[in-house]
């Protein structure tokens, strides 16, 4: 169960794995020019921020990410153009400080930025993620081959699932006793996976097979970190909110980095909010910011605002669902709400401890009230406060109907059930990924 409650962790293998091997690269060359000069030529100050420069640059301009639908040769084109990309940033970066703003801690950085030094980390840096990037490549071509036991053999959209770098073949079967119906011997299948309603099985067989077991739930938090409402009970949302409520540390703790970052955050976001305030303006005249009454904690209605993305009178005839493609949306919509910089205004409503910096989207109480009575435990999301951003927001594209509704909320029971302060901060730094490539959120995709 501790394993299962670091799935987030443990699904990154490839963010993981790339952060250490330019460590150990950035640390190794260090070591070497150290022994070659008899002399170590910068301090731990200095490598800590630039190795912490270079690893943050490397995560935005996306280095440690593989994306399992790419050719091989694609995956290697991208690598080298992201590669590039951070390493002409960095290299700006610390040029710029010596040469024109001439501060003390660039004139101490120069000596790492030798021709050799830079040269070696690049084509160390770059062979290593290269073999990396061909291990993932060939273990995404894997097929995973389970069998779900359970008499709803409509759970599952697709008996082919495309997720985690992972192709998984799912094989359905009525209930225990028809096990013996599909060719276990042939090795092809890693494991089981138990519905709620199968009861009748027996765990030496597993064993005995070497075949992983998980009941539908644990096998959906391992492989999909989602949690589609269908799958749940009355006990799994009891369960969240105690879990929740001994979470009392990590919560007061989060409280005090909603306060500490939105502050921070809106004293350096206030000359982009007066630039595309006026510019919202000139395309088209009238009001800049736009509010909405919202549900937040426990239900409670509040209040929200937001810069103005969609043309004057856009919701005339009454409420409809946004989307990335809405005719509705202004030129400078587009921009800011790909960036999300529309939503910055709601840092005030993180102020004020209606919201909180990450936490499920607040909805509109006229579209809660319809999906509340469509989809299962749908209220179960305001458990806890709503967010700017969330691990719905950064996992799924715009929501545009029930279903996408229902999909956002299977993201929103994830984080309820695993939520941490750790967990915050990737979806924090993730969104800033986003934001800083100008995409609303990952790609999404229909599992089940």
């Amino acid at each position: 169960m501790k394993l299962l409650k670091l799935s987030w962790i443990l699904s990154r293998k490839k963010l993981v794995m790339g952060f250490i091997i330019d460590y150990l690269i950035f640390f190794l060359l260090i070591f070497i020019q150290g022994r070659t000069n008899n002399e170590y030529l910068i301090n731990n100050q200095i490598l800590i921020i630039f190795s912490f420069l270079w690893v943050s640059l490397s995560y935005v301009f996306g280095r440690y990410f593989f994306k399992k639908n790419n050719s091989l040769y694609a995956a290697f084109k991208i690598y080298l153009f992201n590669t590039l990309k951070a390493f002409i940033l960095i290299l700006f970066i610390f040029l710029l400080g010596k040469n024109l703003l001439n501060i003390k801690i660039a004139v101490i950085f120069y000596p790492i930025l030798s021709v050799k030094f830079i040269s070696l980390f690049f084509i160390f840096s770059f062979l290593a993620h290269a073999l990396l990037i061909f291990y993932m490549h060939k273990k995404s071509t894997n097929l995973r081959k389970w069998i779900f036991i359970g008499k709803n053999k409509n759970f599952f959209i697709n008996k082919k699932i495309d997720f985690k770098n992972y192709v998984h073949q799912i094989d359905i079967i009525d209930n225990f006793k028809n096990i013996f119906e599909i060719d276990i011997e042939s090795n092809e299948y890693i494991g089981i996976i138990l519905s709620k309603d199968e009861k009748d099985f027996d765990f030496r067989f597993f064993k005995e097979k070497k075949l992983l077991y998980f009941t539908l739930k644990d096998w959906c938090q391992q492989y999909l970190q989602r949690y589609p409402p269908e799958i749940l009970v009355s006990f799994d949302i009891l369960r969240m909110k105690k879990f929740l409520n001994d979470k009392t540390f990590e919560m007061r703790l989060k409280r005090f980095a909603d306060i500490f970052l939105s502050t921070i955050l809106l004293v350096i976001s206030s000359p982009v909010l007066l630039i595309f305030a006026i510019l919202i303006y000139l395309e088209d005249p009238g009001p800049i910011l736009y509010s909405q009454i919202r549900n937040g904690y426990d239900l409670r209605t509040f209040r929200i605002y937001k810069l103005r993305s969609m043309k004057v009178d856009s919701e005339r005839f009454g409420p409809k669902w946004a989307s990335n493609n809405d005719i509705r949306i202004n030129k400078i919509g587009k921009i800011i709400r790909s960036t999300r910089i529309d939503e910055l205004p709601q840092l005030w409503s993180v102020l004020k401890g209606e919201m909180s910096l990450i936490g499920p989207r607040p909805e509109r109480p006229e579209f809660d009230i319809v999906l509340d009575k469509k989809i299962p435990f749908y209220s179960s999301r305001y458990s806890v406060k709503p967010g700017l951003s969330g691990w719905a927001q950064v996992n799924y594209p715009y929501g545009a109907s029930d279903n996408d509704a229902r999909n956002k909320l299977s993201f929103d029971l994830y984080y309820i059930e695993n939520f941490t302060f750790f967990l915050d901060l990737l979806i924090f730094f993730k969104t800033i990924r986003l934001v800083l490539n100008a995409r609303g959120s990952e790609e999404g995709e229909e599992i089940l």
